[in-house]
Order: C-alpha cells, then sequence, then structure tokens
C-alpha cells in the first residue's frame, strides 16, 4: 500500500518542476530485453532533493517489478507517484512498479519519479551511477545525466 507525504509546492518548487521537463534523449542503458532511456536526475536548490526521471522499457513477454534502486550519490533513493488532488501535490512512496510485456513505464515530471535522499556532490554534465533492483533478483546499473539548475 502506498504511503503519503503532503508537500506544498511554492513558486520555487514550481519553477524546479518546469525545469525538470527539458531533457536530450538518449539510450544510456540496456540489459537483456530491459531499457532505460532519457536518464537524468535534476539537481537544483540544496534545499529540495534531486529527482531522477527516465522511461523503462520492457522487451520482454513477462511483467517486470521495478522493487527499488540505490545510488552511492544518494544516502536513499525512493520511488515515488506525485498526486494532485484539491490543489495540493503529494508524493506517494511506491513499493514497487509494474512494467508490462513489451511495454514502457515514463518516470517524468508530474508522476513517477526517484527521489534522492541525502545527497552528494556533483556537477552538470557529469553522470551519477544508479542501480535498478528487479524482482527475482535482476539488476541494471544504468549512469544518470546529472543537470543542475533550471534550464
Amino acid at each position: 500500500m502506498p504511503r503519503t507525504l503532503f508537500v506544498r509546492f511554492g513558486a520555487s518548487s514550481a519553477l524546479f518542476l518546469c525545469g525538470l521537463m527539458a531533457a536530450p534523449l538518449q539510450t544510456f542503458a540496456e540489459a537483456g530485453r530491459i531499457q532505460v532511456r532519457e536518464a537524468r536526475i535534476r539537481v537544483l536548490l540544496s534545499s529540495v532533493p534531486p529527482v531522477a526521471f527516465f522511461v523503462l522499457g520492457n522487451g520482454t513477454a513477462e511483467t517486470l517489478h521495478l522493487t527499488d534502486a540505490d545510488s552511492t550519490f544518494c544516502g536513499r533513493m525512493m520511488i515515488h507517484r506525485t498526486v494532485t488532488e484539491g490543489g495540493v501535490a503529494s508524493m506517494q512512496t511506491l513499493d514497487a512498479v509494474a512494467v508490462p510485456p513489451h511495454g514502457i513505464v515514463r518516470f517524468e515530471p508530474g508522476g513517477m519519479h526517484l527521489m534522492c535522499m541525502r545527497p552528494g556532490t556533483a556537477g552538470s554534465g557529469t553522470d551519477i551511477p544508479v542501480v535498478l533492483r528487479f524482482a527475482g533478483g535482476r539488476t541494471l546499473r544504468v549512469p544518470f545525466a546529472v543537470q543542475v539548475g533550471a534550464p
């Protein structure tokens, strides 16, 4: 069952979320028939945890379940989904995300994302390694491009 963390978004957060939408289209990683494209992590303000976005593709005939992610850059990574009700945005922590056979799931602004808690220091244009963990023990190491500040 998802856990919910309520967050009110002010003007600086709105600028932060708008800045997350610009990203290059690139393929960064592929293992077996799991594909990751557009992998990027946005670092904007020291008071706002960095957020990671990507497109996760499943080229297999089975449903994949993303259950966790971690990175040496982050003290902890959490899978979240942003939900807006009554003008208030909240983040739900997800235990897993199902990727249908031959389908894709987008981790994007206003939807699902990876939240980086207790981040380290990284400069724009560098890559941060993130390990995606799937049910059944499968893992995929993906370099996420760091984007510092608003585009």
